[in-house]
């Protein structure tokens, strides 16, 4: 291992280091989840989200789905891998920034990723390196303007790795953080800075979205980069002081956003249901087909915040909303399903009736189509099973509305077109569920009739047919991102430890 790979590790290690709760990872049982060891020590190739695990903390229901115990996101006993006692030493440490300094406040939530990777005494590049030497790294004179705390998942991970679980643990510990900051911190405070790695970028950063939701009051960057601190020529520095220039933009404005950051001089900020990774070299490694940046690069992000499109896009940090953030947990009870030539429609009816799912994506050819055999089994295989049907074009930016016979099929079957790219379909599933248990409309109406957290394209409105079916159920809402927001409903129980 290098010299400076060891300064790395070493830095990681002692700042996780001191006077920590015994046996902090254990349930609330007194088992040892899943992933861990006796120890205490955290393993997420071993890690099963399908585990059992008794929450220690509040759980509550709501009205729109009783039977489902949902975790109270402000209290940090749910917390399940981050060590509570880093997130409440943060927090005073900010608190005495407040009181000592004039400096902008950002709290840092490390993950792993390209970004704070090192290479390891078998040559293989693995995360390692500590927020603090990401900071020193970055450099910018950076430390004289912003005071920065931070904490980190249990083990630096390489993104491929992320689990929604992990992503669970960083909102619980972010809305806690937020809430109970003094008014002199929240007045300074630009908001959260999660350092993780490009493969699942847009995944995580768009389940954190989904799990805070259309009004979170707070600003969130996600940051990564394609090459490490030892490449000679790296993006970790730029992307590392776009993102926290770009809170402190935020914060100017008022505004609260979730963004994700990346590209250099020449990328920007984006809103991650809409954005994909499309290079695995390029400084310029994500695109935003369908949305507008939220903040541009090029020319050293001389044009600022492009107010006009966050005003309609992103919240007010003053907006007068309860925020009520939904923690999501486990795997999605969605799978995917190519258009392909050659692919036995027999096999397809067999698997859709195996795997029982709650919804099925369908991924069309460029045409907005797919084989009507292939259709027409796995069709009979959903209705046998109450399964939903999507389908999505498999270009970011294809329409669902073409008028060719076999495109016009597959709607006529009943299966829903969706705009959204598949992994933002995946994270909406994955909160309808929880938010309204089996309850098909009004599933059918959030993943269609609303842009939750800017999944739609620029130029969208909600389909004739859904608006009127929405009618139908009694005008039912939903907060949708950049438009008038409505709290979740009231709490309908609070269920005792």
């Amino acid at each position: 291992m290098s010299k400076k790979s060891t300064i790395q590790h070493e830095t990681l290690a002692s700042a996780t280091d001191g006077s920590v709760s015994v046996k902090w990872f254990l349930d609330k049982n007194g088992n040892i989840p899943s992933g861990f060891d006796e120890n205490g020590t955290f393993d997420p190739y071993s890690f099963d989200p399908g585990a059992p695990y008794a929450p220690k903390g509040r759980l509550y229901r709501l009205q729109s789905n009783p039977t489902q115990d949902l975790e109270d996101p402000f209290d940090l006993d749910n917390l399940r891998f981050i060590n509570k006692d880093f997130v409440l030493r943060a927090h005073e440490q900010i608190e005495h920034l407040a009181a000592t300094t004039k400096k902008e406040l950002v709290c840092m939530i490390a993950t792993g990723g390209t970004i704070a990777m090192h290479t390891n005494a078998e040559g293989k590049l693995v995360p390692g390196i500590s927020p603090q030497y990401l900071l020193q790294f970055a450099g910018g004179n950076l430390e004289s303007r912003f005071g920065i705390v931070s904490f980190s998942l249990p083990t630096l991970i390489d993104s491929s790795q992320m689990e929604i679980d992990y992503i669970a643990d960083v909102v619980i510990a972010m809305s806690w953080f937020y809430e109970n900051l003094s008014k002199e911190a929240r007045n300074r405070f630009c908001g959260f800075f999660v350092t993780h790695g490009t493969d699942t970028l847009a995944f995580s950063s768009t389940y954190a979205h989904v799990m805070l939701g259309s009004n979170c009051p707070f600003s969130v960057g996600f940051v990564a980069a394609q090459k490490t601190t030892e490449s000679r020529f790296t993006d970790v520095g730029v992307n590392f002081t776009y993102c926290l220039n770009m809170l402190a933009e935020l914060r100017i404005s008022r505004k609260a956003a979730v963004f994700l950051s990346i590209g250099g001089t020449s990328g920007g900020a984006f809103i991650p249901a809409a954005s994909l990774k499309v290079s695995d070299t390029d400084v310029n490694a994500f695109a935003s087909p369908g949305r507008h940046k939220m903040m541009d690069s090029s020319d050293f992000l001389s044009k600022g915040i492009d107010l006009d499109f966050v005003n309609k896009n992103t919240t007010s940090m003053t907006v007068d909303d309860v925020y009520q953030p939904v923690v999501l947990r486990g795997f999605v009870p969605l799978t995917t399903l190519h258009a392909r030539v050659g692919v036995d429609p027999r096999k397809l009816y067999d698997y859709v009736k195996q795997i029982r799912e709650l919804a099925i994506v369908l991924v069309t050819y460029g045409a907005f189509t797919f084989s009507r055999k292939q259709i027409n089994a796995i069709v009979k295989a959903a209705k046998e099973t109450d399964t939903i049907l999507m389908a999505v074009n498999p270009f970011p930016s294809g329409s669902t509305d073409h008028h060719y016979a076999d495109s016009m099929y597959i709607k006529e079957q009943g299966i829903i077109p969706i705009h959204s790219l598949e992994h933002a379909v995946y994270a909406k599933v994955k909160w309808a569920q929880a938010v309204f248990g089996n309850d098909f409309r009004k599933i059918r109406f959030f993943l269609t009739g609303t842009n939750f957290v800017g999944e739609q394209p620029n130029e969208w409105t909600p389909p004739l047919d859904i608006i009127e079916e929405n009618m139908r159920l009694g005008g039912y809402r939903v907060r949708t991102y950049g438009q008038p927001r409505e709290s979740l409903d009231k709490v309908s129980e609070n269920i005792e430890e």
